[in-house]
């Protein structure tokens, strides 16, 4: 999937969390790109800023989180 700013997306349910979230692509704060590549056991893969519609716990149960870095394996349009 190509990702645009702004563009509505959502997590699919087999992330490992915020599961079913939905929100908006955002350029990452750090980098000002709207991806980041990172180096993987099994290669790299890609990731994206996305800021939620409503904060989000995350697997540990912190948070509330208003926006995250998303594996975009894991992401879906969303209208």
């Amino acid at each position: 999937m190509t990702v645009h700013e702004g563009q509505r997306v959502r997590i699919i349910e087999t992330y490992h969390w915020a599961a079913g979230t939905t929100g908006s692509v955002m350029m990452h704060p750090a980098n000002r790109s709207l991806t980041r590549q990172v180096k993987a056991r099994l290669g790299e893969k890609t990731f994206v800023w996305v800021k939620f519609d409503d904060p989000q716990i995350d697997a540990d149960g912190d948070g509330p989180y208003s926006e995250a870095e998303i594996d975009l394996a894991f992401l879906v349009s969303s209208k």
